[in-house]
């Protein structure tokens, strides 16, 4: 939360201490890892590899994870709106920072956008943690995504600074409640053996989308201005909550309590 207006107060101080900063605190957490040791369940230094991985190797865990994923409607579409809402909201954030810069905002000020996201995030978290189990995930997550993106549309009408730091801010409030129900749900119906995999085929094509957010707002901001950018970025984020609106798989999923009931299909 902090260390957007942190280093946006570096920044402003020299360009390159944010860096310097950044490396020594790289340095100190290399040099506590090497304090972390590995033990097994009975305390002792794990020395065997895990059947299962040994025998197929990397690719073959790849492959089966995909394979597993592809077969069930629901993660296919969780798969699609998770890479096309962190490409959006990523959008977003660069595309507002970009605008910052060009307009000489001050740089702790840009810094304080990223803080006002993650703070809410973690209110977010609370808020998870105290309704997730009491609430209907599918009409729940169908809000969530609808409130994201009543949360952006502010953004298309004006560009001034507080509305897009309050408007930004709320945009990471449901996260954690989409995270803990709709995954929540994913992982618990999931066999044990497909965790690891089922992370891979989730966050993969969702990191890879996102890879082009930077370039994308970069290249959108000078075409068609800050409300045009955020636009697009906007109908991105629309596409992805039409598409969970329109899975009955996703809608249909109930509280957690009857989960047990409920196959991921």
């Amino acid at each position: 939360m902090v260390g957007g207006p942190i280093g946006g107060f570096l920044y402003s101080v020299a360009p390159w201490l944010p860096f310097l900063v950044s490396a020594c605190m790289y340095a100190v957490a290399g040099v506590a890892a090497t304090g972390i040791h590995e033990h097994g369940a009975d305390g002792g230094h794990i020395r065997e590899t895990d059947g299962d991985a040994a025998k197929g190797g990397f690719f073959h865990d790849f492959l089966e994870g995909w394979s597993w994923s592809l077969r069930r409607k629901t993660l296919v579409v969780v798969l699609i709106v998770a890479a096309l809402v962190n490409f959006g909201v990523n959008g977003i954030q660069y595309a507002i920072q970009l605008h910052l810069v060009s307009c000489g905002t001050n740089a702790t000020f840009i810094g304080f956008i990223s803080g006002g996201i993650s703070l809410m995030m973690l209110v977010g978290s609370l808020l998870a943690g105290r309704f997730s189990d009491k609430v209907p995930v599918g009409p729940t997550v169908c809000l969530a995504y609808l409130f994201i993106c009543l949360c952006v549309l502010p953004m298309t009408l004006t560009d001034n600074y507080w509305v897009m730091m309050v408007a930004n801010s709320l945009v990471g409030l449901p996260f954690p409640l989409i995270n803990a129900m709709l995954l929540g749900f994913i992982f618990a119906k999931s066999p044990t053996s497909m965790q690891g995999r089922i992370t891979v085929t989730l966050t993969v094509p969702a990191q890879v989308l996102s890879m082009f957010c930077s370039a994308v707002a970069g290249t959108l901001l000078p075409v068609l201005g800050f409300h045009g950018t955020v636009l697009a970025f906007l109908t991105v984020l629309v596409a992805s909550a039409v598409l969970v609106i329109c899975s009955r798989s996703i809608r249909s999923i109930p509280r957690a309590v009857q989960w047990e009931y409920t196959m991921l299909r």
